[in-house]
């Protein structure tokens, strides 16, 4: 076990070295479960949500998975969707490839946030992004993660596309209970380049997770180790071979505010399908649904 906490602590040093950037509004579109736990995804094993978040969390999958996720807010017109296609290239490699897209047509009505009054009316706001991800095991403890995101974004008339890079390194089973999870976001010179020809240079970040799993249940943790640490925790029940239910809690640093939610995945082979609820002061009701298969 020091071996591979070695080598991964001296992988992932050398990849945050090279490290400039962390923008996303495509993690965001990790499924309903990530959303009811959290938002605590960095060491996930075997998901195919862990292409939103630490790619490394891929390897492990073993049948071809398809998932469509859809999530709306009540009090204002925003709709999010993404399409999602995982392949196993052989007992150790997985490919992932994600569709995300959001858009926000309209404001319902007048509302408070963070101080902030938006008042209703019209807008044209839409962001699409395209994911791709390849994750292999080194061995059985330890797999490693790359994933590419290129993001198209639309603010009423300005426009801006960029791309960045992510690698992750995920080690499992510590202990028999314990998996580790750690992702450098945005490796590289990235930037978003936007139609009025400004060049916005994004931020670092580091990711780091411990998911936590006794009997039938599972506890998930994440952080940032840059910026802001904007913890996530997160829970998750196993009542029956097939149905979890899941809660979890996500807190953000620079407003000091908490946000919570709470879901649940059914898995009737070869169908999934999960869902979260999220409340919101501000922004009214969170609806998450997603529904896949897999063979």
């Amino acid at each position: 076990m020091r071996w591979t906490l070695a080598r991964m602590l001296g992988l992932l040093l050398l990849s945050y070295s090279m490290a400039t950037a962390t923008y996303d509004f495509i993690d965001d579109s990790a499924g309903p479960s990530v959303l009811a736990r959290g938002g605590a995804l960095t060491a996930a094993v075997a998901e195919p949500d862990a292409l939103f978040g630490n790619p490394a969390g891929l390897a492990g999958i073993e049948k071809w998975t398809l998932k469509t996720t859809y999530q709306t807010l009540i009090e204002i017109d925003v709709i999010k969707t993404s399409f999602t296609s995982i392949f196993p290239i052989n007992s150790t490699t997985v490919l992932g490839i994600s569709v995300p897209f959001q858009k926000i047509q309209h404001i319902a009505k007048t509302i408070e946030k963070n101080g902030i009054f938006i008042e209703s009316g019209e807008m044209n706001d839409s962001k699409i992004g395209s994911i791709i991800a390849l994750a292999s095991a080194i061995d059985t403890t330890l797999s490693w993660g790359l994933r590419a995101k290129l993001y198209d974004i639309r603010i009423d008339t300005e426009q801006a596309s960029g791309m960045s890079i992510d690698f992750g390194l995920v080690a499992k089973k510590l202990f028999g209970i314990i998996n580790i999870g750690i992702v450098a976001k945005n490796i590289g010179e990235d930037t978003l380049t936007w139609s009025t020809g400004k060049q916005e240079v994004l931020s670092s970040g580091l990711d780091v997770g411990v998911d936590i799993s006794l009997h039938d249940i599972t506890v998930f943790y994440s952080a940032s180790l840059s910026g802001e640490t904007n913890p996530r925790l997160g829970v998750a029940l196993n009542l029956f071979p097939s149905f979890l239910v899941y809660a979890g809690a996500q807190s953000q640093s620079m407003n000091q505010t908490s946000s919570y939610a709470v879901g649940c995945s059914i898995k009737l082979a070869p169908w999934l399908i999960d869902y979260a609820y999220k409340p919101t002061t501000d922004l009214g009701d969170n609806h998450y649904i997603s529904i896949g298969f897999e063979w």
